[in-house]
């Protein structure tokens, strides 16, 4: 929940159908958490009238207080009463993120890997994307990179090799490191098999 005093976390959560990280919030007290996320008791009490409301994607791990820039729904708080249900848009831009990465011949026996991303937006906080080839179903990066400004399309140099057997393309959310991790993250957000030297990265 963002406020003009800033953001107010009511907990992580994976499964819509249960509590979130945070149980009942800091105020609770005693009685059992509530079976869904969302249904948190906030200290000190605050009114969420006219407040935002963000259900973010949240990398891991991830260190930082703000919702991350992955916002699938996001609204604005009506005076509807306690324990109204209130609806919050889809940002349809954000869950429409799609891609193409494909293969085309360089010099000195590498290929290049061209990947051509649409509606994802820039990371903050030191987070990259991270492109992930499988070959012989294990990950093998590509590179990393971020989304500045209106570009689309980022390209990578990988051994021929290794794009003769890539059978899939993964793009996942990295935080930052001093080194880099041989496996992606959790945080996935596309992925396809390669047919014919292109992979279609729709949503993971």
């Amino acid at each position: 929940m963002v406020g003009k005093d800033g953001q107010v976390s009511t907990g992580r959560f994976t499964d819509p159908a249960k509590a979130d990280s945070d149980k009942g919030g800091k105020a609770a007290g005693e009685d059992d958490a509530p079976p869904f996320p969302g249904q948190d008791f906030v200290d000190p009490p605050m009114s969420v009238v006219g407040k935002k409301i963000v259900i973010s994607v949240e990398p891991m791990p991830d260190d930082s207080e703000a919702p991350f820039a992955l916002k699938p729904l996001f609204g604005e708080a009506s005076d509807a009463g306690a324990g109204v249900l209130q609806d919050l848009p889809n940002q349809s831009a954000m869950n429409n993120a799609y891609g193409v990465a494909s293969f085309g011949k360089l010099p000195a026996a590498k290929e290049k890997l061209v990947v051509d991303v649409k509606q994802l937006s820039a990371l903050r906080g030191g987070y990259s994307y991270e492109g992930w080839v499988v070959i012989d179903d294990a990950p093998v990066s590509t590179g990393r990179f971020n989304i500045v400004g209106e570009q689309t399309e980022y390209s990578f140099p990988i051994p021929a090799a290794q794009a003769e057997k890539a059978a899939a393309f993964v793009l996942s959310i990295e935080p930052p490191v001093s080194e880099d991790d041989p496996a992606p993250a959790d945080t996935k957000v596309l992925g396809g098999a390669f047919d014919n030297g292109k992979g279609l990265a729709s949503g993971w």
